[in-house]
């Protein structure tokens, strides 16, 4: 759910809310696959980029 967003000293804020609907367990991954993962798509977007004019 996303509010309408609010000027605050200047800067503008916006509230949002997550709700998850899941089934079962879910662990947070750990810090180390995190940053795998993230590297990963970071190289795949790097190569992406490479290949357009």
């Amino acid at each position: 759910m996303v509010s309408k967003p609010e000027r605050v000293n200047g800067k503008r804020h916006q509230q949002m809310d997550i709700h998850y609907n899941t089934i079962g367990l879910w662990a947070a991954p750990d810090p180390e696959e995190l940053e795998r993962e993230y590297l990963a798509y970071y190289n795949s977007m790097q190569k992406r980029k490479k290949k357009t004019a």
